[in-house]
């Protein structure tokens, strides 16, 4: 089965996808998409009735248990511009100008 796209179907397809294609990029994807949609419809004509599912194998997850661990890097390492007030970090203002965002952490 042949499928035939018309030039003014890929103007349209690259406009909605935000392309700008070369008149001669519009027939390279005009041809690769009516090959990609005929083998489609071959897949359709199919007929798969009396076919059963494969069964479903059940996947073991190989990765390890999440665990909370402390961390054997001080914080003060980590996040050298943060501070530890109260149990929370403060972070130095973000909208200050570059002179008091250095010396500033409100």
């Amino acid at each position: 089965m042949s499928v035939h796209i018309e030039s003014q179907e890929i103007i349209n397809l690259s406009h909605l996808a935000k392309l700008q294609l070369a008149p001669a990029e519009e027939l390279s994807l005009a041809k690769d998409l009516a090959q990609i949609l005929s083998y489609v419809a071959k897949l359709q004509s199919v007929a798969v009735a009396g076919v059963s599912l494969s069964p479903t194998v059940r996947l073991l997850s190989a990765l390890r248990p999440d665990e909370a661990q402390p961390s054997t890097i001080p914080l003060s390492e980590l996040l050298p511009e943060m501070r530890l007030v109260d149990d929370l970090l403060q972070t130095p203002n973000v909208f200050a100008s570059h002179e008091s965002a250095d010396t500033d952490h409100n």
